[in-house]
């Protein structure tokens, strides 16, 4: 299950936009589209707004790949997912940890995701760790703000190791490197592609 929000506004001249700031993102549709491409008829691709929406589909789905903006601050993490008929939408943290039957691998493909609030004797809140809290054997997540160029093309080599049967932290790691070695020098720099990190391990099923 891809889900990629389609956002309001002028879309940014500037590629290096940044998954946290609310605007249109160009290449997180083209990194949704192409993972839909791989995977074929089993993925379902949605650009839903309401979170009921989003949560009835996560109970069907294996992989769940969210390709768009979170936000964190304070006690306050969410999936953003644009608004609709002046409403906005949200996926709250405290809202995704409750799910029951949830995805096994969940890919969060936006700013922040794996920070929040540092809880004594709990840990740090964050959207990744609601997801493992509501079952996921494996989460991916961000560690900072995430520029949209660079996080599309090292998700797309992502999906390729992982359907080339690579554990979930050795695909990422692949998808680092190849990155690294296609990459201009101005872009190497370890802020466009360490803030992705993998935790846990997908079980044979």
């Amino acid at each position: 299950y891809c889900l990629a929000p389609v956002y309001e506004g002028s879309p940014n001249a500037a590629a290096m936009v940044e998954r946290g700031t609310l605007c249109p993102l160009p290449n997180a549709k083209m990194e949704a589209d192409s993972i839909q491409y791989l995977f074929g008829k089993m993925a379902f691709r949605s650009y839903a707004k309401t979170d009921s929406e989003v949560l009835d589909s996560l109970a069907y789905a294996r992989i769940f790949h969210f390709s768009g903006h979170a936000v964190v601050k304070k006690h306050e993490a969410y999936l953003a997912m644009g608004s609709l008929d002046g409403q906005e939408y949200k996926l709250m943290a405290d809202e995704l940890s409750l799910l029951s039957n949830g995805p096994d691998l969940v890919v969060l493909s936006a700013c922040e995701t794996g920070l929040g609030t540092l809880e004594t004797g709990e840990g740090i809140r964050s959207l990744g760790r609601s997801f493992a809290e509501a079952g996921a054997e494996a989460t991916v997540f961000s560690l900072w703000n995430v520029y949209d160029y660079p996080t599309a093309k090292i998700m797309i080599s992502f999906y390729r190791y992982l359907l080339e049967d690579f554990p979930v932290d050795e695909a990422l790691r692949k998808a680092k490197l190849l990155y690294l070695s296609v990459s201009d020098e101005d872009m190497r720099h370890p802020y466009f592609w360490a803030g992705f990190v993998a935790a846990g391990s997908l079980s044979e099923k």
